[in-house]
């Protein structure tokens, strides 16, 4: 994954902020950030907070599985991070091997189940 600027690691603060309805004192006792500082980010009042900020927060929420989840997915979503590097691109593929088999075993286990409904219907029918 390309390194993030700035920008879209404030933006994905904002929003992670916004849609788990984290709190500034959450985010607080789990980096060395001042809370009320934080508050200010988060209500928007502080409008550039500082790099060294903006990196901490960003690194605790990519660090915590719900949020890094979150960040991969809109990264992955967004067209203006393209991948450069070889390395990258090849990871990008195992990624999409292991969401391809899984629904190749999800489609696997639904026909299973049919088949087993449709069998048991037809047995109780041909009984009657």
């Amino acid at each position: 994954m390309n390194e993030l600027d700035y920008e879209k690691k404030l933006k994905f603060i904002l929003e992670i902020a916004e849609k788990f309805q984290l709190t500034a004192y959450e985010i607080g006792s789990n980096t060395s950030q001042n809370v009320s500082g934080i508050d200010r980010i988060l209500d928007k009042s502080v409008k550039k907070p500082h790099k060294k900020t903006v990196d901490n927060i960003f690194n605790w929420l990519n660090s915590q599985e719900k949020y890094a989840i979150y960040i991969r997915e809109n990264i992955i979503n967004d067209p203006s991070q393209s991948y450069t590097t070889i390395p990258q691109l090849q990871e990008r593929i195992r990624e999409l091997e292991i969401i391809s088999d899984l629904k190749d075993q999800v489609i696997n286990l639904l026909t299973e189940k049919i088949d087993t409904i449709l069998n048991t219907s037809k047995s109780k029918n041909d009984q009657q």
